[in-house]
This record gives C-alpha cells, structure tokens and sequence, in this order.
C-alpha cells in the first residue's frame, strides 16, 4: 500500500503511539493530488514512490544496503473462475512498474542489492483465509492435492529473471512499463 508521508514535530502529548513516536503525518493526499486507487483490491499505489523513498534513504541516511521484501498485493479472490484468476495482468504491471523505479533508483546510484516479489504462491491470510490471493503462482485450494500453476505475472517475472538482457522499457514520464 502506497501513502504519502511528512515531517511533523514531535509530540506534546504523554501518550506515545506509532503515529506520534514516528513523527510523521500519513496521509493518500498530497499538494499534487490523490494517490490513484488500485482497481484490484482497492489498494492506493504509486510505484514512483518507490523511487522517492530510495532517493530519500541515500539523501538523508547516508546510501544503506537496501533489500525490498514483499513488493505486491492483494487480490480478491471472490467467485471468479481459476483461469481469470490465473490471467493477472494487472500484478504484472505492478510489478513490472515498481522494478522500472527501482532500476531508475540503481542509476541514481542507490544501493539496492536486492527485491522480492509479494508472494510466490496464494496462501492463507490470517483476516481474510483463502478468500485473497497474493502469489505469482495459483493455488487450488478446493482440491485437496492443492495443485498449482504459474499464473501470467509469474510466466512474465521468470521471463524476467531469466532474460540476459533489459527486457522492460518505460515510456517516457516513467510512470509505466513493459515487457518487449
């Protein structure tokens, strides 16, 4: 989930919360505008702030290691049908949009070593049990030998991570990308 952050002054106030102690008001509205709500699970995103929060930790911590974990979504799983819910062109383009920042964030010279897609396989999600989905790969959890099978966005990540070459091109305000 994507959300804009800013500096506000420490607290007066004796009692201390997440909120106040990180001395940050949150916030899905900034002087540009909203964040753009996802269509799929009504998640906010803005995969350029990836890129900000990175140029943020070089600028002001002095350029740490940075690994990202867990980039991804949720997905409603609702009553679709397992081959709709196998066609998921919209994690690619999550995913796909978020790895064009943090290359843009790599040529700015920040110190990523390392990213990690949310998540490889659906799972059960303490809240919500088997009714959202998260992975790159399909899990049949009617059938008891739950079988699985790559769903397009991990058909187009392994492309990914097997290519030689830099197979995502962004159009030219680097809001979006895709594969050639």
């Amino acid at each position: 989930m994507t959300q804009f952050a800013r500096s506000v002054p420490p607290s007066n106030s004796n009692r201390f919360s997440v909120m106040t102690d990180s001395q940050t008001d949150i916030s899905y509205v900034n002087e540009d505008g909203p964040i753009s709500a996802c269509p799929f699970g009504g998640v906010y995103n803005r995969p350029r702030g990836i890129l900000d929060v990175l140029e943020y930790f070089k600028t002001n911590y002095g350029n740490p290691k940075v690994y990202i974990t867990e980039n991804g979504f949720r997905s409603l799983d609702g009553n679709h049908l397992a081959e709709e819910i196998k066609n998921d062109q919209h994690r690619t383009d999550f995913i796909c949009s978020h790895i064009c920042f943090v290359r843009s964030a790599i040529e700015k010279g920040c110190q990523v070593k390392g990213y990690f897609v949310w998540s490889l396989g659906d799972n059960y999600e303490f809240c919500d049990g088997y009714t959202v989905r998260f992975g790159l790969t399909y899990i049949d959890f009617t059938n008891i030998t739950y079988d699985r099978d790559l769903k397009s966005s991990g058909k187009w990540y392994q492309k990914f991570l097997q290519s030689k070459q830099n197979v995502i091109k962004q159009v030219p305000d680097r809001t979006q990308c895709f594969m050639e």
